[in-house]
């Protein structure tokens, strides 16, 4: 049973596809993509809860065996990684020595496992940490893939963005990714643990306090999934001039309403 069947889509036109699976600790999504327009074809979200990063490859490895259209051969594959532990560095930083100094002196976790994706707009390189166990499953059981990391649609913007200030707010059950722009400039970018609603309003004025911005002079844009999502949009329709959710644009994914687009915003790209 999928969350979205496309009566266009075709088991055996597999490898004219794009496969796009997004994991966190709170569940496995895929959608898959045709390849020339990127209207989408199929997806389907699973609700999880896996205690810890190092059982995540050995339940993903359990998910694909159960879902048929995993097994597939497919023109690219993507995954899409939901995690607290990222930065970003500027572009001409390309040297694996910096991003192991970088993990070292950032991040609380010691692994080696990391992943980089290219900003290009941002002129930047988001760096960020990888379950050892699932960097190794994919390693042995796919030919390539693309790693990318839940945050990337949110930091990029387009030309209308780039005319106002915005905050825009990427919920993970209980990871809130706080993420402002300027007038087009990327002004903060952050991961925080949340218990209840307050926190997350409590995260995201104090984060725009410390750049003397008025909460009535921004809108606000949510993402993702949360059972603290409906009331923290309840709240901060008090301090935003407008709060609305996000939705990656292009989009070509008509089959969905705007709000399964939002809970998802880096798995149903733009690109």
């Amino acid at each position: 049973m999928y969350d979205y069947l496309n009566e266009s889509f075709r088991n055996e036109e597999s490898l004219q596809y794009i496969l796009s699976i997004q994991v966190s600790l709170n569940g496995f999504s895929f959608c898959i993509r045709k390849a020339n327009d990127n209207s989408l074809l199929v997806f389907k979200h699973t609700d999880l809860k896996i205690s810890n990063e190092q059982l995540v490859a050995r339940r993903l490895e359990d998910w694909i065996h159960e879902e048929e259209l995993l097994q597939k051969k497919y023109k690219a594959l993507e995954l899409i990684w939901m995690g607290p532990h990222f930065t970003l560095l500027p572009d001409n930083l390309n040297e694996e020595q910096i991003f192991s100094d970088t993990i070292r002196m950032l991040f609380p976790v010691q692994t080696e496992e990391y992943a980089v994706s290219n900003i290009e707009q941002l002129n930047a390189r988001l760096l960020f940490l990888l379950p050892t166990e699932l960097k190794r499953f994919l390693n042995d059981h796919f030919e390539s893939f693309q790693i990318r990391h839940g945050v990337e649609n949110l930091i990029r913007q387009n030309e209308k963005d780039a005319q106002e200030k915005q905050v825009r707010l990427l919920f993970d059950e209980k990871e809130l990714y706080i993420i402002y722009f300027d007038e087009g400039q990327l002004k903060l970018c952050n991961a925080f643990s949340i218990k209840h609603a307050n926190d997350a309003v409590y995260y995201i004025l104090s984060a725009l306090k410390q750049f003397k911005v008025t909460p009535k002079n921004i809108s606000a844009y949510l993402a993702g999934k949360s059972v603290f999502l409906t009331a923290s949009c309840e709240m901060l329709e008090k301090y935003f001039r407008s709060v609305d959710y996000f939705v990656p644009s292009p989009s070509a994914t008509s089959g969905l309403d705007q709000k399964t687009i939002s809970e998802y915003p880096c798995l149903f790209n733009g690109k």
